[in-house]
């Protein structure tokens, strides 16, 4: 046996010739996969009524302002990060700054 496995390791400082073409990775369903399970998250956070009418009641009845502390998506990759609100403008349109990493937004 041993003898076997020895002709099939190449010497020292001989090249092994693997063609990089014969070589493939289909990862088309960890994409779909991927895909899908984004494409839920997201409409569950736009459906409305997807959080429980208590929640829903607890977060309507919370008077934001300037200092408090929070948690907001952020733009770039859609992650939930700990901020606090900088300001809160008449419109409702808050600036907060993300807790962890220092950067802000509207």
């Amino acid at each position: 046996i041993k003898s076997n496995m020895a002709a099939n390791v190449p010497a020292e400082g001989e090249l092994i010739n693997v063609s990089l073409s014969s070589i493939s990775w289909d990862d088309t369903e960890l994409i779909k996969a991927y895909d899908t399970a984004m494409a839920q998250a997201r409409l569950q956070l736009k459906t409305p009524g997807s959080a429980s009418k208590k929640n829903k009641k607890k977060q309507q009845s919370k008077k934001w302002k300037a200092g408090d502390v929070c948690q907001c998506a952020w733009s770039e990759d859609g992650v939930i990060y700990d901020a606090v609100i900088d300001s809160i403008s008449e419109e409702g349109t808050c600036w907060i700054t993300y807790t962890e990493y220092g950067n802000s937004e509207e």
